[in-house]
């Protein structure tokens, strides 16, 4: 008698699904449509990388994302599987620096597939981290006085970016809106950081994860996430606002109220009255009162911390950026 088998490709293809996805439940990658480049967010970075993301200074300006001797581990690991690697740089502003973050990109030359290894705030091809963003994002949706303006100006005074204004905060939000309604969130991003194994460990399956992938399609479809979906028109209704609201409100207080600003000795002499500006159409910033050093750095400290757990939190559960 014929024993009837079960098709054979069909339990390979289910068996190198299952390992996919038992490899993709560790990595914090990142698709994009349109492309086949993925993102892995490494969330445990250098020395180096983590002091300026903590105190802006650095002994260069140009960050590696790992230490060289690891990069050396990595770039062997790979081309002893057959893999290319290649070197990329990112321009980043912040806390009034100048930088390059050199990142390492890893692919397979028989499917074509791209991994890029970027730190977990890097967006690629936008010059600002991804907190700062999110804090003008966030601060506008939670302040008592609703001004982009003042909200693009905050997040650049904490953040130490001066380039950063209302015109880019207003495209940025839109996205992000977008973003997050197709994502059809039903509860806000996670401030607290998933457990994941440590990037060390995780890159490590890279390879495997390069084998398995015949095609982005098959990396896509492991992920859970459709390729070439078209954002539909939304209604802003405070996206943003619920998403991030995991976060807690006191760290959007970052401006004096009018009866916090102390007075100061009252100035009796005499002057001379200001001559009136004329009129030429140019607009004049504003002038805030921040609370002090200190309480600036708390806020920056406290909400990197917790919007880096958002960012993997997103990254696990909808491989995606959140902008």
């Amino acid at each position: 008698m014929e024993i009837i088998t079960q098709n054979q490709p069909n339990i390979q293809q289910k068996t190198i699904t299952n390992i996919l996805s038992d490899v993709l439940r560790e990595i914090p990658i990142v698709l994009t449509n349109g492309t086949t480049e993925a993102f892995i967010l490494v969330k445990d970075l250098s020395e180096e990388m983590e002091k300026f993301i903590l105190t802006g200074k650095s002994s260069t300006d140009i960050l590696l994302v790992f230490s060289e001797e690891y990069e050396r581990k990595l770039i062997e690991q790979w081309e002893s599987a057959g893999f290319k690697h290649s070197y990329h740089y990112q321009p980043l502003e912040y806390m009034n620096r100048n930088v390059k973050i050199k990142y390492l990109q890893v692919s397979n030359p028989t499917t074509g597939i791209n991994i890029s290894l970027i730190p977990w705030f890097s967006l690629p091809g936008r010059p600002y981290p991804v907190f700062l963003y999110a804090y003008a994002f966030w601060h506008y949706e939670n302040s008592h006085r609703k001004s982009m303006e003042i909200s693009a100006m905050v997040a650049g005074k904490i953040f130490g970016v001066s380039s950063f204004n209302k015109s880019t905060l207003s495209r940025n939000i839109k996205a992000m809106e977008e973003l997050i309604h197709n994502l059809r969130l039903d509860k806000p991003l996670s401030a607290i950081e998933p457990v994941l194994p440590s990037s060390l460990k995780v890159l490590d399956r890279i390879p495997e994860l390069l084998e398995q992938c015949t095609s982005f399609e098959m990396l896509s479809k492991a992920c859970g996430v459709k390729i070439g979906r078209t954002p539909r028109p939304i209604e802003r209704g405070g996206e943003v606002k619920r998403a991030l609201s995991s976060i807690p409100r006191e760290l959007s207080e970052a401006v004096k109220d009018k009866e916090q600003i102390k007075k100061g000795v009252r100035d009796l002499r005499k002057r001379p009255a200001r001559q009136r500006a004329k009129n030429d159409g140019s607009r004049v910033q504003r002038i805030l009162n921040y609370v002090d050093s200190k309480e600036i750095e708390q806020i920056r400290l406290r909400f990197i911390t917790l919007f880096k757990a958002c960012v993997l939190d997103a990254a696990v559960k909808f491989h995606r950026f959140l902008i």
